[in-house]
């Protein structure tokens, strides 16, 4: 049976994703879930918290997968690489709502918030960083010379920023999408680059 707390969650997220954080009042939320003010107020000390609680459920999530990723040995850079760009475009298929909040409302948090907060999304850059230096370090062409917390943030951006286009009815699924994103990274842009490359010094 779903508690008025996770009642709470759901509301704030379907409100705010078509409002906005500033949008969005505790009395907004209330009357969505059919509650009093004061039964928000129950569990949330105002509207930070429960745009704090929404984001904690899904960020820790969200990194434990990449973890397992990120820890197994067994896998190359790139094969990590690839499966990180399927975990995250499977996050956005499924949460998409969630992370249209991290990337557009998480701003307004006070400073105290705000740096729990980041010091959650630190962690999870990191992890990516750590794929893209092995990468860096077992292959002649991919990332080579480049900065990895460049590189790191710009697959996370693109992987993000995905959930502003995405259709479910769309053409790709995410898979597919993900597959695509993975050859942009490890073949498209360096096999252009490389055949770019040998042409220069044929007409030389």
């Amino acid at each position: 049976m779903e508690t008025n707390y996770d009642k709470i969650l759901k509301a704030t997220i379907e409100l705010m994703c078509n409002n906005g954080y500033h949008g969005t009042s505790i009395q907004m939320i209330a009357d969505n879930v059919g509650i009093t003010k004061s039964t928000v107020f129950h569990h949330f000390k105002n509207k930070e918290t429960i745009l704090l609680s929404i984001l904690d459920e899904y960020v820790p999530s969200a990194t434990e997968g990449l973890k397992k990723i990120v820890n197994d040995s067994s896998l190359s850079g790139v094969e990590k690489l690839k499966r990180f760009i399927l975990h995250h475009m499977k996050l956005v298929g499924a949460q998409g709502d969630i992370i249209n909040l991290n990337l557009r409302e998480s701003r307004y948090f006070g400073d105290k918030n705000r740096q729990i907060y980041e010091e959650s999304q630190r962690v999870y850059a990191r992890l990516v960083r750590g794929i893209v230096v092995q990468i860096q370090d077992e292959e002649n062409t991919i990332f080579k010379g480049l900065n990895p917390k460049v590189v790191a943030n710009a697959i996370q951006g693109m992987c993000n920023w995905s959930v502003l286009w995405y259709e479910k009815e769309g053409e790709l699924d995410m898979d597919g999408i993900a597959r695509q994103f993975y050859q942009i990274l490890t073949c498209g842009i360096s096999e252009a680059f490389l055949k770019q490359k040998s042409e220069s010094k044929l007409s030389v």
